[in-house]
């Protein structure tokens, strides 16, 4: 019974390899601000992008959902991130004076191309345009780039043959086990 699923598992299509980790999180803080479109305001957002063990590549960022009369604009665009590293930038959103009053969802994203791999996340904050906005939390927002000390992990990928293969081996050792206890089991019986 065993070597039948030990056998079996070999004669899997092929299946892409599952990550092990999240290669990339996204954070927006903070998720709400208020503009005010009479004279005009700015205010930000600190867009804060960590990498997980074992990546290493080029980051992207975007928004999307500013209405007319809104420009958001990041101070950086695109960053490289090596594994456990993290970066924060600054998404700065400004009302006009002809902004459109009302609430719009923002939507902040991050994404990386890799030779064989897209991988992108995304958050959504609140935008509110009123006649008069609230002040800005900070008086700006400044870059910042972190790595961690230790050396870079390498990245692992956990193969679906592996996957099946190590389920064909559970299952065959717990059907043996039921069956050898079934027999020893009638064995004893008169």
């Amino acid at each position: 019974m065993l070597l039948l699923v030990v056998a079996s598992t070999f004669a899997v299509p092929s299946v892409p390899p599952v990550r092990a980790q999240t290669p990339l999180t996204l954070s927006v803080s903070p998720d709400r601000v208020v503009l005010g479109a009479v004279n005009g305001s700015t205010s930000w957002f600190d867009v804060t992008v960590m990498a997980g063990e074992g990546f290493n590549g080029t980051v992207s960022f975007s928004v999307f959902g500013a209405p007319p009369g809104v420009t958001a604009v990041f101070q950086d665009r695109v960053v490289y991130l090596a594994s456990l590293a993290m970066f924060t930038t600054c998404l700065e959103v400004t009302a006009l004076p002809d902004a459109i009053r009302g609430n719009y969802s923002l939507t902040v994203a991050a994404a990386s191309q890799g030779p064989s791999v897209f991988y992108a996340v995304a958050n959504q904050v609140t935008l509110i345009i009123q006649e008069v906005g609230q002040a800005p939390a900070s008086s700006g927002c400044s870059r910042t780039q972190t790595a961690n000390p230790s050396a870079a992990g390498p990245e692992y990928m956990i193969s679906s043959y592996a996957l099946v293969f190590a389920a064909g081996i559970v299952l065959g050792s717990t059907t043996t086990y039921i069956l050898v206890r079934r027999r020893r089991k009638l064995q004893r019986e008169p």
